[in-house]
């Protein structure tokens, strides 16, 4: 798991369940490595299953300690294609013994497939219950068929893609207006793959809300999540304590 923080307070908000397997032979897998095997399989059912199964665990953990922080599953839009599958993964999630607002679902924008005409169905039928909604991948993906503004309430960028991609004016005023949209749709922003504290800067800078990645904490197993969590809901390690800048709008 891999907490995300509020950058204006400091405040843990959320923390990803990012999977990944240990193979005796060939090490670690990446999560982008297990998605993608699980996505060749046609398995990715059951890995969302999986690790909506340790993420429920961790929510419980957190709210014995009165800790309000959700916890974010990733979801192909392939677990979202045929009708009813919102209800099926919602029916799933009450066995877990948690709420819909315990959890934020991470739509994984750069996979949509092909044939997914209940996609937007299913989005609406999973907000209406309560999940929050966060659009993961490019910021071009923010039209994704028309319903960005309709069903998310966050877009998730790869900061250093951003960055790469904002060396001329050109792209940095892309950049500028993937934000701007993003607000526009009453969407946040939150800049994944923090690294450094120098990353941290130019992201305050941008007028992001939300930030994750090294900088701030590596992926951890749940009980080193759960303390890490309760520490820094007390100390506030990345709060900015900077003059507020206005917003990009």
């Amino acid at each position: 798991f891999q907490p995300k923080i509020d950058l204006d307070s400091g405040r843990p908000v959320a923390c990803e369940a990012i999977p990944f397997v240990s193979h005796a032979r060939y090490g670690e897998v990446s999560a982008a490595g297990y998605r993608h095997a699980a996505a060749q399989l046609g398995a990715q059912r059951a890995m969302t299953a999986t690790v909506l199964r340790e993420a429920a665990a961790l929510v419980r953990s957190l709210r014995a300690k009165n800790l309000m922080a959700k916890v974010s599953v990733n979801l192909a839009v392939d677990v979202l294609s045929e009708a009813g599958d919102a209800a099926a993964l919602d029916s799933y999630v009450r066995t877990l013994g948690i709420a819909a607002s315990d959890l934020a679902l991470e739509i994984d924008a750069g996979r949509q497939a092909a044939g997914t005409a209940h996609l937007a169905e299913n989005l609406a039928r999973l907000k209406l219950r309560g999940y929050a909604l966060a659009l993961d991948g490019a910021a071009s993906a923010l039209d994704f068929g028309g319903v960005a503004g309709l069903h998310f309430s966050e877009l998730k960028l790869d900061w250093p893609a951003m960055t790469r991609a904002a060396n001329g004016a050109a792209d940095r005023q892309q950049v500028a207006a993937a934000i701007s949209s993003a607000r526009k749709l009453g969407m946040a922003v939150c800049a994944v793959d923090v690294r450094t504290v120098a990353d941290l800067h130019l992201v305050r800078q941008a007028g992001i809300d939300l930030g994750q990645g090294e900088v701030f904490a590596d992926p951890m197993p749940a009980a080193e999540t759960l303390i890490w969590i309760e520490r820094e809901e007390h100390n506030r390690s990345f709060a900015d304590y900077s003059p507020r800048q206005h917003r990009a709008s």
